[in-house]
This record gives C-alpha cells, sequence and structure tokens, in this order.
C-alpha cells in the first residue's frame, strides 16, 4: 500500500487538493482511501476538544498545555482515525495531514522517540507539501473560521519553521525514505491542482 500525505500549514488548502485528487483517482478506477488523520470524530478527539474549552487557571489546563500530553492525545486520535478509514494492500492511501505534522508541531518540545513510537504506524511514501506564507495562511484562516487571532501569526511561522527542518537532511529517521515536493501553494487553485496532479501521476508510475 502506498501512502501519499498532503501537508502544510494550516489554510495551505490540503483538505481541498485531497478531496479534488481523491474525485480524480475514483474516476481513474484507482482504489484509494482517504485518511483524515486530524478529524476529532472519537473519543480523543472529544477530549481533546473538552481539554481546549477548559479554563484557564485550572489544573487540567496546565496538564493539557503540556506538549508531551498533546502529543499523546492527538496520536491516539490519529489512530483511532486509521483504525477507521477502510484499506487493504492493494488500495493507495490519500492523506489530510500525517506523522510529519506530529514532527512539525511537537519537534521543538518532545523527543523524536516518542513521536515516532506514539503515533500511527503508517509512514507516507510522497509528501505533497503546498507552501504558503504564514501571513496568507492567517488570512485564509480568518477569512474561513474566523476564529484566530493576530498573535497566532507567530505560531504559524514556527509551525513553517519546523516542517522545513522536518523535510531537510536532518529529517527524523522515521522519514529517511519518504520523498517530499514542495508546490507554491499561493498560485490558484487551478495551477496547484494540475501540479498535484502530476506529481501524484509521476509517483504512480
Amino acid at each position: 500500500m502506498k501512502h501519499i500525505a498532503f501537508e502544510g500549514i494550516d489554510g495551505a488548502g490540503k483538505s481541498t487538493q485531497v478531496d479534488i485528487q481523491y474525485s480524480r483517482l475514483q474516476d481513474m478506477q484507482i482504489p484509494t482511501s482517504v485518511y483524515r488523520y486530524s478529524e476529532k470524530n472519537n473519543i480523543w478527539g472529544e477530549i481533546i476538544r473538552r481539554a481546549y474549552s477548559l479554563d484557564q487557571h485550572s489544573k487540567l489546563h496546565f496538564l493539557f498545555k503540556l506538549r508531551i500530553v498533546q502529543e499523546t492525545l492527538y496520536a491516539l486520535s490519529a489512530r483511532a482515525n486509521l483504525r477507521s478509514c477502510r484499506r487493504d494492500n492493494n488500495e493507495l492511501l490519500l492523506s489530510d495531514r500525517s506523522i510529519v505534522t506530529a514532527y512539525a508541531s511537537h519537534l521543538n518540545d518532545v523527543p523524536e522517540w516518542f513521536i515516532s513510537l506514539m503515533e500511527p504506524p503508517t509512514t507516507p511514501d510522497l509528501v505533497v507539501y503546498l507552501d504558503i506564507p504564514p501571513e496568507v495562511g492567517l488570512r485564509r484562516i480568518n477569512d474561513r473560521y474566523k476564529k484566530f487571532k493576530d498573535e497566532d501569526l507567530g505560531s504559524l511561522v514556527e509551525f513553517r519553521t519546523l516542517y522545513m527542518h522536518v523535510m531537510s537532511e536532518e529529517r527524523p529517521k522515521r522519514l529517511k525514505n519518504t520523498e517530499f515536493v514542495m508546490i507554491d501553494a499561493t498560485k490558484s487553485l487551478e495551477e496547484v491542482t494540475s501540479e498535484a496532479t502530476e506529481v501524484i501521476d509521476g509517483f504512480m508510475r
């Protein structure tokens, strides 16, 4: 089973591309399953949602702020999502985020070995990284969800910086055989889709 993951900071257009590519691959009669890595439609996702709504002065809120706790909960949620994803060894697994997100989110604060141990067993063979400036990501998020504030720009900058590290020669050991391709996602949807299609079709040959 081959695993192709779309990655990028918030607002990069990952979900949009996964939907477009899944529909295209279905039309081509290529058996494909979609894995929504960060969906929270499971018990661990419910715990994460509740944690975000905790009073900031509570002890439980302080506990959730620990990156190792966050990584554990998100990894368990991702594992549950993978189990619920119907697939077999002959299918292509197309995912919106993957273990790469975990490294880019937590590698500064959580040991690499712990992330590698906790995350789901599937590792992408190909990562299509949709690159946008953090300012663009913030604007897209604000337009779409109306829930982020200006001070979140710093977290997006850090997120993108860690992505660059994860995709470098110093990448985590678990990603040593993963191929990374970067696409400028500030282009039009049609242009990004065309480039992503070319990358995926080249990989599938």
